[in-house]
């Protein structure tokens, strides 16, 4: 049956690929389609839900794409059913992080591009007169991500004599979001809206280049399967020399928890070596344990009889990144490094010897500006100094505490990392005379690894922080507060979402019991569904790292 307007036949499918006839797009490429999106953060006080399989709105509220895109050029439609009350509505595009970080039509007019009945524009960079809409109406959007460009159609006529093709007579140019979601947006509850992503034919054809919102027409991500460069494994310990496999890769990075009781976390590297052992949740130096990790294998790793990693019938949890095929000299810094690195992942492993000078620099071998980076002294009892993006250079986190992000020049030297080296202040804990270091640096890779923040709410519907993959690893910190512990959860423990209990990068306490589960984990990202200040504190604030177990592109799977 060819979708079409007017009948439930719609090309929508958790599998990529195309339709018997037909053109593209428009009710012909299969794909999992963008929707209203059901499960939007309860900020507002509304209680409706989009009806209709997701396509219409449920009157009154803020309904935003399941489908959050970066680049590309997309098409789509809004038909107005009912326009009972007029003057409320605003209908285009918004900026992710503002459904991550504000209230409900809250937004700042740089993270909006809507079109409203009333006949006017709402939003930075607008071009032109708008036009007024009613019942019947239907509207077309024509967004170019590449270029920052929205045009909107009213029954197939463009204002502003807009060519979408040709790229002029654009309603809004200069937009800079993190991400773009389709918005329709009404308080009123005698207005009715139905969308058209490409589920089924256009009522105005597409402009050439643009193409329906799914999934298939998404950018294809250079990391199809995360797994071959992160992942996580789970085991039982015995209490002997044993391997553990099953990897796609020979790991350079393994941390290790103990999942059912108290136990120190562990971190080995193949840039110290397989025995030397440091412990994320203490200021302690490092140590050399042969009978906890002792060698980096082909497909993963082997352990000795310690309890700390291999306790007899104690459950385990072990997350492993490739950094790449060997360790290098770096002269890119003022201090030589010893790096491994694997770029295409955006890992690398850096040793340096620090010479207590402010503004001396390391290289870390990734060709793209390092977003986070934990820092450990080697040989005393030095605190983890953290790097995050969304924290900035003047300031720093530590991972073996509660505290807060605090100001000062010592850790980063007020300097962010660019794509060759990362900048040191004269902390001790970071650059002290002749004192051995190591560095994990962390780019961010589309579709495969992601830095930021989001705020929270304090609601059991806490705000959905976007990705662009499932996560198979996300640990975070509340930054604005000094009592919360960092949290990590992962896809791997205990089952899924409900039974996705966190454990504490800087405790050695076990999993959480079931009421300190605090996030679902989802297709594009991942939800936050618990009210503890931990994660979801209202107004707070949360920086967070995530790895990808498949981009959202390449699963073709259902979104959030």
């Amino acid at each position: 049956v060819t979708a079409g307007a007017g009948n439930d036949s719609l090309v929508d499918s958790p599998t990529n690929g195309t339709a018997s006839s037909g053109g593209d797009p428009g009710g012909v490429t299969v794909g999992n389609y963008a929707t209203f999106n059901p499960l939007r953060d309860d900020r507002s006080g509304y209680t409706e839900a989009p009806t209709n399989g997701n396509l219409e709105t449920n009157p009154r509220g803020d309904f935003v794409s399941t489908i959050p895109v970066t680049s590309g050029k997309y098409y789509w439609e809004i038909t107005i059913d009912t326009q009972g009350d007029p003057g409320q509505s605003y209908i285009g595009i918004v900026d992710q992080s503002q459904i991550s970080t504000s209230g409900s039509r809250g937004w700042s007019t740089s993270q909006i591009a809507a079109i409203r009945n009333t006949g006017a524009f709402y939003g930075d960079g607008s071009t032109g007169t708008a036009v007024t809409f009613a019942a019947g109406d239907i509207l077309g959007f024509a967004l170019d991500a590449d270029n920052n460009k929205l045009w909107i159609s009213k029954n197939g006529t463009y204002v502003n004599s807009g060519n979408p093709t040709g790229g002029t007579g654009h309603a809004f140019s200069g937009m800079s979001f993190s991400a773009y979601l389709f918005i329709v947006s009404d308080s009123r509850t005698g207005n009715k809206y139905t969308l058209n992503a490409g589920q089924r034919a256009y009522n105005t054809a597409a402009p050439t280049g643009f193409k329906a919102w799914c999934t298939a027409n998404l950018p294809t991500p250079t990391i199809a399967d995360g797994s071959q460069y992160f992942d996580t494994k789970l085991y039982t310990g015995n209490d002997t020399q044993r391997d553990i496999s099953g990897l796609s890769f020979s790991p350079d990075l393994v941390w290790i928890k103990k999942r059912n009781t108290t136990g120190n976390h562990s971190l080995m590297d193949a840039v110290r070596g397989a025995t030397k052992n440091l412990v994320p949740n203490d200021t302690q130096g490092e140590g050399t344990e042969p009978g906890y990790l002792n060698a980096f294998n082909s497909n993963g790793f082997s352990l000795g009889a310690s309890s700390i990693v291999n306790g007899n019938n104690d459950t385990y949890a072990a997350w492993a990144w490739d950094a790449g095929e060997s360790t290098v000299t770096n002269n890119d810094g003022s201090i030589a490094s010893q790096v491994r690195a694997n770029p295409s992942a955006g890992f690398s492993i850096v040793g340096y010897n620090g010479d207590n000078n402010a503004g001396d620099t390391v290289g870390h071998g990734l060709n793209a500006a390092v977003e986070v980076i934990l820092i450990k002294g080697r040989e005393n009892s030095f605190t983890w100094y953290v790097y995050h993006s969304s924290v900035g250079a003047t300031k720093y986190l530590r991972l073996d505490t509660t505290n807060a992000e605090s100001t000062g020049s010592g850790a980063f030297n007020n300097t962010a990392p660019t794509s060759s080296v990362f900048s040191l202040g004269q902390d001790n804990a970071v650059n002290d005379g002749n004192k051995d270091y190591i560095a994990y640096c962390f780019a961010p890779v589309e579709g495969y690894s992601a830095m930021g923040s989001y705020q929270g709410n304090g609601n059991a519907s806490g705000p959905f922080v976007y990705t662009g993959f499932r996560p198979a690893f996300i640990i975070g910190k509340r930054t604005d507060g000094g009592s919360d512990n960092w949290f990590m959860n992962d896809s791997s423990r205990l089952g899924y979402n409900d039974e996705n209990l966190r454990l504490y990068p800087n405790l050695t306490n076990g999993e959480g019991a079931s009421s300190d589960v605090n996030m679902d984990i989802l297709s594009n990202g991942f939800k936050l569904i618990s009210t503890n200040s931990n994660s979801n504190g209202s107004g707070a604030t949360y920086i967070y790292y995530a790895v990808a177990e498949n981009p959202f592109q390449a699963n073709g799977g259902l979104a959030r």
